[in-house]
């Protein structure tokens, strides 16, 4: 079954950037901080999501204080968070999902 909804005005206007929590070093609540960052290029296979809402679980503690810095790749600024639910603003022609589509995930890949 498929759910649809029309993405935000901005998605089709395609912005750059967009507004993230992120952290930019290992620390506590104090560390994170709104920024904006670029907006992620999806490659083939891949949706990109307009994030409506997204959760912080205790990994994500784990990981910004630095408990997991020896196995965690890439660098800073982080964005907290790998459950996401928002809409489908790009995807493949043949993909299972269609732009429009309210989709819930779990992100399996941190952006390096």
């Amino acid at each position: 079954m498929s759910f649809q909804t029309e993405p935000a005005e901005l998605s089709k206007t395609r912005s750059m950037t967009m507004n993230a929590m992120v952290y930019d070093d290992y620390g506590d609540e104090g560390v994170l901080h709104v920024a904006s960052v670029a907006i992620p290029q999806r490659d083939n296979d891949e949706l990109l999501i307009e994030v409506h809402a997204s959760s912080v679980n205790p990994i994500d503690y784990r990981l910004r204080s630095g408990e997991m810095k020896g196995i965690l790749p890439g660098g800073f600024p982080r964005v907290p968070g790998y459950d996401v639910a928002g809409v489908v603003v790009e995807c493949d022609a043949d993909a299972p999902l269609q732009t429009g589509d309210r989709v819930m995930a779990f992100l399996d890949s941190v952006p390096a």
